[in-house]
């Protein structure tokens, strides 16, 4: 959290992603062998698994996670209240921030706000010749905003998938994946 008598805040937005980030991979195992080996490395992770469909090879998930460990969505540049050139970047995701922003000097605005992140993954298993299984991934990232400014209440979520990017409505933060969560269900795979 930061605080102070009045900051100047600027945005900066994620960049647009250059390279897409990996959501499907093909294993050298039987879709059986698999199966069993991301179940039991799901269920101790901190996963929910919702649904599960062997014979179509179908995992729902759900999760809730630190915005910043899965999510870039930008940057908030907050100068110093007395000498406005001592600049403090803070990610866009970062979970709760306080501070105050100088728009007028007879009115300065106290904002507080939160960042929060949960979301759904469907991966399927589907049996390719020779043991070998492709596993694809898709993730829906849920990501709320909420707090106040002075003492009006805000509260809006986007959704997006992979390799997507959204806005916020009426504000210019911009959430995108970092990747991360892609690898690490990617890397369930791995022994």
């Amino acid at each position: 959290m930061l605080s102070g008598c009045g900051s100047l805040v600027t945005y900066q937005p994620p960049a647009a992603p250059d390279v897409t980030h990996p959501t499907s991979l093909i294993i050298n195992k039987s879709k059986n062998q698999l199966w069993h080996q991301l179940l039991q490395k799901l269920t101790s992770d901190f996963f929910v698994v919702n649904n599960i469909e062997k014979a179509s090879g179908f995992i729902n998930l759900s999760f809730s996670a630190e915005p910043t460990e899965y999510l870039d969505c930008g940057q908030l540049n907050i100068s110093d209240p007395i000498d406005h050139t001592q600049i403090t970047p803070f990610p866009g995701a970062t979970p709760h921030l306080v501070y105050n922003e100088s728009v007028d000097i007879l009115a300065p605005r106290r904002i507080d706000r939160k960042i929060a992140l949960s979301g759904r993954v469907n991966l399927l298993l589907t049996q390719l010749r020779n043991k070998q299984t492709r596993l694809a991934i898709n993730i829906k990232y849920i990501v709320s905003k909420s707090g106040t400014i002075n003492r009006y209440a805000f509260n809006d979520t986007i959704t997006f998938n992979s390799n997507q990017q959204k806005q916020f409505p009426g504000a210019p933060t911009v959430c995108q994946s970092n990747g991360k969560l892609e690898q690490r269900l990617l890397d369930l795979t791995r022994l």
